[in-house]
């Protein structure tokens, strides 16, 4: 079975993240189960207003030109966003700002087989998703 690296740190990070989107964009965001697909549910006046993801980075957002998130997320994320009819969000909060898109409708993403490699596990390494930093907005 493979590891959780996810840590409380890094759950907390994304609530605190999760609560400035709240603030924001004006709505209710509620986690979802640990095993879902998608992390977040953005709700207005208790109906399903977006879906979404969010990354918490170390890095600046100058560092990369690109945001990476898996194929199998994007494509539930992408299938469901069209099945119910609301956005696919990804916001990502970088060392130097805070970024969102709506991944749902950005067509000029590129497909790669990579990831992380200082784990040492071998699942890390798995098609993704890279999505150009200029389809994104700062908060």
């Amino acid at each position: 079975m493979r590891g959780i690296y996810e840590t409380i740190s890094d759950r907390q990070r994304q609530k605190d993240f999760a609560d400035k989107i709240a603030r924001t964009w004006l709505c209710e965001v509620v986690e979802t189960a640990r095993a879902a697909r998608i992390d977040y549910l953005c709700l207005r006046e208790k109906a399903l207003a977006a879906l979404l993801e969010i990354k918490t980075r170390s890095i600046s957002s100058e560092k990369f030109s690109d945001s990476i998130i898996g194929l199998d997320k994007w494509l539930t994320g992408w299938r469901m966003s069209k099945d119910l009819r609301v956005p696919f969000m990804l916001a990502i909060r970088f060392s130097d700002r805070d970024m969102f898109a709506n991944v749902s409708e950005v067509d000029s993403v590129r497909l790669a087989i990579s990831g992380r490699t200082d784990r040492g596990d071998p699942l890390d390494i798995a098609p993704q998703v890279y999505i150009p930093l200029a389809n994104f907005k700062s908060f």
